[in-house]
């Protein structure tokens, strides 16, 4: 099985048991929605939740500048750290 194994009953229960709910309304309600329409409105929302995360961001690190903000929100989104490097060119401009 190229180096894969078979998750034990104990062991899907607890991925289960760790997933978050499904909010079924929300789930019926984009599979009635056009495909179009089902994307339009998932990069809405996903538009929103950038906002509402650099308006947080901006709120607890009010001295920085927007450049800054939109790294530190890049080191959020990946998970990674953004080189020093980076850094220092952003604060030069």
């Amino acid at each position: 099985m190229c180096g894969k194994r078979r998750l034990t009953d104990d062991e899907i229960s607890e991925l289960i048991c760790n997933l978050q709910p499904i909010d079924w309304q929300r789930m019926e309600m984009l599979s009635r929605m056009l495909p179009g329409a089902r994307l339009t409105f998932l990069l809405n929302e996903a538009e929103q939740t950038r906002q509402e995360t650099k308006e947080k961001l901006h709120k607890e690190h009010p001295e920085m500048n927007e450049r800054e903000l939109n790294l530190k929100m890049l080191e959020m989104l990946t998970g990674d750290e953004i080189p020093e490097k980076a850094w220092e060119l952003v604060r030069k401009k």
